[in-house]
Parts: structure tokens; C-alpha cells; sequence
């Protein structure tokens, strides 16, 4: 269970995504995951669109915890039911999502949150919006900004900022060095 939260906080796959990732789609070496397939009402279908068919970076942790994973497990799938069958994503989350919760003593939160709090960390450490689009596997980076954008008010401080140092210089305001003084040579 705890391989498949790190997994969805730090790929901020969709819940029929991990539960159709097989270990082919995992490649450690390169610290990637490959979409290529959803478990979707007990079928594998292929992803949303053509953009959620994406590749995801590894974190370190995470890889380190998915090495762990297949070495106890000799299915197909990587999240999967003792016996190596796809896990039931409805009853995943009626049954242990919901004790996953109650035993962390954590408010009742939908398990799609955890996408969302991956984009959020994203966007917190100043990730590229487009990277967010891609790593998401939004078909659109309209969709990226329009559900993301206002976790980005900062960003428009920064910018602000940057453009003041390139104009500027390091002095700041004033200052006759940078582009405002190649401008005014």
C-alpha cells in the first residue's frame, strides 16, 4: 500500500493507470514510468487520450520503493492482489482507501486528490508549466493552467522581479547596468 501512494503522490498517475501499470512499463535503469494502459471497469483499455500515453520521471525514493516491490512479486502487474489479479479500482477505494484514511487519522479525501497534490507540489517547487502538462498527461496546457493556475500567484512576483534584474541589472532600480545599459550605449 505504501508503493502505490508513493506512486500516485509522486507521478500523479490516475487510479486506473497504476492499477493497469505492468512491470514492462517500469524502467529503473532510466528512473521512467510509460503509460500505456488503464484498468477501467475490469478492462484494460488505453489511456484517456493521446497525451495521457505519457512518460512519468521517477523520483529517487520512489524507485528505490518500486525496486522493492518486484522483488516480491512475479506478476505482470505492479499493484496488484496477492494472487498477481488486477486489483478492483471501485472496491480499492470503498474498502482500503477508506482505512488507509481512518488508520492516519486523515479526513475523508477523494484518492484523485493525490494528483492534484502532486501538480500542487509541482508548481511549489517552480516546475514548468509545461513540464506539469506533460508529467499529468493533460491534452492541453489550457487544461494545466486553467485547473492549476491559481497555485501560481507567486510566480508572477518572481517574474516581475526577473525582468526588473534583467533590465536593471543586480543594483535594481536605477541601475544603468544589464540590458538597460546595453540599450542605452
Amino acid at each position: 500500500m505504501r508503493t502505490l501512494l508513493l506512486c500516485a503522490v509522486l507521478t500523479g498517475m490516475r487510479r486506473g493507470e497504476l492499477f493497469g501499470l505492468r512491470w514492462e512499463d517500469v524502467d529503473l535503469e532510466s528512473h521512467r514510468l510509460f503509460i500505456r494502459r488503464a484498468l477501467w471497469r475490469g478492462r484494460f483499455v488505453t489511456p484517456k487520450s493521446r497525451r495521457s500515453r505519457r512518460t512519468i520521471d521517477l523520483a529517487p525514493t520512489l524507485r528505490a520503493a518500486l525496486t522493492k516491490l518486484s522483488s516480491r512479486f512475479q506478476g505482470d502487474l505492479v499493484f496488484c492482489s496477492a494472487d498477481g489479479k488486477a486489483v478492483d479500482p471501485d472496491n480499492f477505494i470503498h474498502r482500503d482507501w477508506v482505512r488507509v484514511l481512518r488508520r492516519a487519522g486523515l479526513r475523508r479525501i477523494r484518492f484523485h486528490d493525490l494528483r492534484h497534490t502532486y501538480a500542487s507540489l509541482l508548481i511549489a517547487q517552480g516546475a514548468h508549466p509545461k513540464y506539469i502538462q506533460a508529467q499529468l498527461g493533460h491534452a492541453s496546457i489550457q487544461t494545466t493552467l486553467d485547473r492549476y493556475g491559481h497555485l501560481m500567484p507567486d510566480a508572477h512576483a518572481a517574474e516581475a522581479r526577473k525582468l526588473d534584474r534583467l533590465v536593471f541589472g543586480e543594483r535594481g532600480r536605477g541601475g544603468i547596468d544589464g540590458a538597460a545599459g546595453a540599450v542605452q550605449r
